[in-house]
């Protein structure tokens, strides 16, 4: 859902059939509402894999979401229906989610690290956060400052959003988080 509850991102991945492009549909919740046809498709093209979206995320402003596969991140314009980047193709992020301000996007990390994005730019913002595991969760503080990372190595770390730096010392577990 998006933050204002109008819209609502959903996947086509039951019963397509080989080769045919799996598509992200932006939904119209107002239209839906009103038993309208609201279907906005959204084109996205992963050549028949199978692979399927595990996380998406809206910006606070609405203006953009995020969706990652196990292939790709790509960041798309909810106006334009484009996808603006599609990043590393080596990423293979599990939970997306925007900073308060709309302008870092945070992605936790199968591989063992989380990564920040600058949504402006484009681009990766700084370095990796590593761990020693998989990340399952990546989120912001409210005010934006500081992002807290949870993995299966035991541990949770927050840290610096301005320098990728650990804030403190990362808090252990008895399990994986």
């Amino acid at each position: 859902f998006s933050h204002d509850g109008r819209m609502l991102v959903t996947e086509d991945t039951l019963m397509n059939p080989p080769g045919q492009d799996r598509r992200l549909k932006l939904w119209s919740l107002a239209e839906v509402a009103a038993n309208s046809d609201s279907l906005m498709p959204i084109r996205t093209n992963f050549s028949g894999n199978p692979w399927q979206v595990e996380t998406l995320a809206f910006s606070p402003d609405n203006q953009h979401f995020a969706s990652a596969t196990s292939i790709t991140t790509e960041l798309w314009s909810v106006n334009d229906r484009e996808p603006l980047l599609e990043m590393d193709g080596r990423i293979h992020a599990v939970w997306l989610e925007f900073s308060p301000d709309g302008k870092t996007l945070a992605g936790a990390l199968a591989g063992g690290s989380g990564i920040l994005w600058d949504v402006a730019a484009r681009q990766p913002q700084g370095r990796v956060l590593p761990h020693d595991g998989k990340v399952n969760c990546i989120r912001f503080s409210p005010d934006g400052q500081f992002v807290l990372t949870a993995s299966n190595d035991q541990k949770a770390q927050v840290w610096r959003v301005s320098t990728a730096e650990p804030a403190g010392p990362p808090v252990e577990h008895a399990d994986r988080i």
